[in-house]
């Protein structure tokens, strides 16, 4: 095949692929773009993709064309930098092509993905200098001058699914940033609301159950005045942290709803099960000492718990909430209370 006409075309397809995810911003529609794309422009027969997890400094399979790799499988194959051939090449940055898999010493007694045919890629995904990912792919190549096209391209696409990935991962910090809080750095109130109206939508379409809570921490105002803003500020963040020690990762939405006031959406969460979780809460609150010149501090909490119902608007899910967070208060403080059910509430 003549250089040219060769390069010409996957060029091409790279430019259409480039910005397609330039245009996407989104890491996992690019993960999946790329999976479904590559393996035909390229004569692929596996491909798969690690991102780079930096907290735990390792790489981690998001997506695979391998069909004996189920997502349950996926979420267990991962590999510390330096680890098998696929760390090594997060830790150097550098490629590694086996034209032979079968006669590859390198593969032997690893624990790297399976490579079922004759020629093996494992190419960095870098933007910036900095490692985002990597990528394995299989093929059987025809020649030592496709092997040299292949090379090139195939790091060209792996640069530009890393630049559209590292664009999207910056995207998703600034707008995380943007929803919390920054001392408590739970949600915050305009999210909560915008979240409620996606749970409520879930809970009316698939039929499922969802609970909130309202919390308040008692009496702030004058703990504030009598010991200051910045024990005050103790106060709340430790509040904070009760409450996402306490929260689902990834599935209940803890918030600061405004000053000394807090909430928390729990997804597919009966009233019991939400009582439960606001006690725990309640009660870890009720453990946690401050001081101010010399004087040991406690605070206490009053919750309100309530569960949707179909019947309720969201104006409603949140007025019986918050009225059985006050019912606790008049009630003494330091207790949660459940919101009647409409039903109980026309007895």
């Amino acid at each position: 095949m003549s250089e040219r006409p060769y390069m010409l075309e996957k060029l091409m397809q790279l430019a259409q692929i480039s910005k397609h995810i330039n245009m996407t911003m989104d890491q996992d529609e690019i993960v999946q773009y790329a999976i479904a794309q590559l393996p035909d422009i390229m004569g692929l027969s596996i491909m798969s993709i690690f991102l780079l997890d930096k907290r735990r400094k390792s790489l981690f399979m998001v997506a695979s064309t391998d069909k004996t790799i189920d997502s349950e499988r996926m979420s267990r194959i991962k590999f510390g930098l330096g680890e098998g051939l696929i760390g090594k090449v997060g830790r150097t940055l550098e490629p590694i092509v086996i034209e032979d898999v079968e006669k590859s010493d390198e593969l032997a007694d690893k624990n790297d993905p399976k490579y079922g045919d004759k020629s093996c890629r494992i190419i960095p995904m870098v933007s910036g200098g900095a490692l985002v990912g990597v990528i394995t792919m299989t093929s059987k190549l025809n020649s030592q001058e496709d092997a040299y096209h292949d090379q090139v391209l195939l790091s060209l696409f792996a640069d530009h699914i890393a630049i559209g990935i590292k664009n999207a991962q910056l995207l998703a910090s600034a707008r995380e940033k943007a929803n919390r809080d920054g001392l408590t750095k739970l949600y915050t109130h305009r999210y909560f609301h915008s979240h409620l109206d996606r749970e409520i939508f879930r809970a009316r379409r698939y039929h499922l159950r969802l609970s909130l809570l309202m919390l308040d921490v008692d009496n702030f105002k004058q703990f504030n005045d009598k010991h200051g803003h910045l024990v005050g500020d103790e106060v709340l963040v430790g509040v904070a942290a009760i409450m996402l020690a306490n929260m689902r990762v990834g599935v209940d939405i803890p918030c600061r709803y405004g000053g000394d006031e807090f909430a928390a959406i729990l997804p597919e969460t009966g009233l019991q099960a939400a009582f439960d979780a606001a006690e725990r809460i309640r009660q870890m609150v009720d453990l946690l000492q401050f001081s101010a010149k010399g004087e040991k501090l406690n605070v206490g909490l009053s919750i309100g718990v309530c569960e949707y119902t179909g019947s309720m608007s969201k104006t409603q899910f949140i007025e019986r909430t918050d009225d059985a967070m006050y019912q606790s208060k008049k009630d003494g403080r330091k207790r949660t209370t459940k919101a009647p059910t409409p039903d109980d509430s026309a007895d």
